[in-house]
């Protein structure tokens, strides 16, 4: 693969900038799923891929692990993040290297590193991600769009009180940054560092957005069954300036219950961190971080109709 820059700053879920209708183009309209999944390792929890297709026609897949032994907790202390290679954007991806281990206390991410994603932009491969040294009072889960001229519109998500207790209190907000540069400097926007989702206001989390020329698109989870129906299923919404967003009518994109490739349907207990594949402009596969009926852990993709 060519050059990658790694932006140390805060995790970021993001789009790139192509044309794309803003019709909701994602619900019923799922291919079946790899049974097996896309990337799994025995040993360890897999969580949050990010793929992109590289010069040589193979598909990179960025992603967080951390031992099994830990249990789903411990991503707060011991996820690193690892890249997984394809031949096609189903997989199955094989493990190829750690790409940014623990590397000491003294550095703000040199404990863990969590939750990234890959973009392509102007001749490089740039690497945005989580990072902590164990102090967990900054908002995570971010979401930007690069430009063409390499400005960014980021949402990252935030919360009322860091973890543990955030577990008790679920209000989480998206607010927003920009910079003119995906180096930085970020600036929050806005009043109150709050973006709002007409006629949406209820807990949210884990955005993907990108930009079509004219509008953003989110993807983004509810945390309730307010919106779809559905406890932690996907919803999207539309913006202009990505401060004041609107959802349509139905604003539905997926649920958790996955038609397999064995026949079988399967109803998720997580289906989350969603990232989409974009192939000729057009989105063609979404990648979610699950946890199966037998509570395993791994990454799935679910391809779009053509």
């Amino acid at each position: 693969m060519k050059q990658f820059i790694l932006l140390f700053g805060l995790c970021m879920l993001f789009g790139c900038a192509s044309k794309i209708s803003n019709d909701n183009i994602f619900d019923q309209n799922w291919e079946v799923s790899p049974v097996e999944g896309v990337f799994k390792m025995d040993d360890w929890i897999i969580w949050g891929g990010s793929v992109i297709k590289a010069d040589d026609g193979k598909y990179y897949m960025f992603a967080s692990r951390w031992p099994k032994k830990l249990s789903m907790s411990a991503w707060i202390t011991n996820s690193e993040i690892v890249l997984a290679v394809s031949d096609t954007p189903e997989g199955p991806y094989k493990f190829k290297q750690v790409v940014l281990p623990s590397r000491g206390k003294d550095y703000w991410d040199g404990m863990i590193t969590h939750n990234p994603n890959i973009q392509y932009h102007d001749g490089k491969y740039i690497l945005f991600y989580t990072g902590s040294t164990y102090d967990f009072d900054q908002p995570i889960d971010t979401a930007p769009v690069i430009h063409e001229d390499g400005s960014v519109l980021l949402i990252y998500k935030s919360a009322p009180v860091p973890y543990p207790e955030r577990n008790k209190n679920r209000k989480l907000r998206f607010g927003v940054l920009t910079a003119y540069h995906y180096l930085g400097e970020y600036k929050r926007m806005g009043t109150d560092n709050k973006i709002r989702i007409k006629p949406i206001d209820t807990d949210v989390e884990d955005p993907y957005i990108r930009h079509d020329g004219t509008k953003y698109l989110m993807l983004a989870k509810c945390m309730n069954k307010s919106i779809t129906g559905e406890k932690g299923a996907g919803f999207i919404a539309t913006s202009k300036d990505g401060l004041e967003w609107e959802a349509p009518e139905n604003p539905a994109a997926y649920g958790k219950t996955l038609n397999l490739s064995d026949g079988t349907t399967e109803k998720m207990k997580k289906l989350e961190r969603q990232q989409i594949l974009i192939e000729n402009g057009k989105p063609t596969h979404v990648f979610f971080a699950c946890t199966n009926s037998k509570s395993e852990i791994f990454n799935i993709v679910r391809p779009l109709k053509k």
